[in-house]
């Protein structure tokens, strides 16, 4: 497995006018299924829970309008995502809202601002959406979370979870 590893992570060599970054079917999302289980590999790791991401939840809440994917593609290969589900009213907050459900990069293309894209491209559809607000959640200690507080995001209340 290092072997596979090393080979994977290996150089990189991408630059910014390479890099596609757009709203995407879930079909578009799911193309690279390796994509996904490093992403899950990952969350897991930081999180300490088994995560299962269900594909055809997402498909289930395209066809009723309420998930906006986004890739972000460098030379044709899906490199990272962002998932969004487009909440009509919130249930309390009497305002139309987009929730961010995960964002992923992988590993070997970190390096550039293909992370700012996809906020950027999910702020602008959470606007063309007629959202009034976007909601986003990071794993504490990492870059996401350093991040938020100076792309203007600001905590609106604290999540906790408990095993049973």
């Amino acid at each position: 497995q290092d072997v596979m590893q090393d080979s994977y992570l290996s150089d990189v060599q991408f630059t910014i006018q390479n890099v596609e970054v757009r709203q995407a079917t879930t079909r578009e999302l799911s193309v690279d299924p390796n994509l996904w289980y490093r992403h899950l590999d990952e969350i897991g790791n930081i999180a300490g829970v088994d995560i299962d991401e269900d594909m055809q939840h997402f498909e289930a809440m395209e066809a009723a309008g309420c998930f906006i994917g986004i890739g972000a593609w460098c030379e044709g290969k899906l490199v990272g995502y962002s998932l969004n589900s487009v909440i009509q009213r919130h249930p309390i907050y009497n305002e139309k809202w987009m929730t961010h459900l995960a964002l992923f990069v992988d590993k070997p293309y970190r390096r550039g601002k293909i992370g700012r894209m996809l906020i950027d491209e999910t702020e602008r559809l959470a606007r063309a959406n007629a959202c009034k607000r976007m909601t986003m959640h990071a794993k504490p200690y990492t870059q996401l979370e350093q991040w938020l507080p100076r792309l203007g995001y600001q905590p609106l209340e604290t999540v906790f979870i408990k095993d049973f």
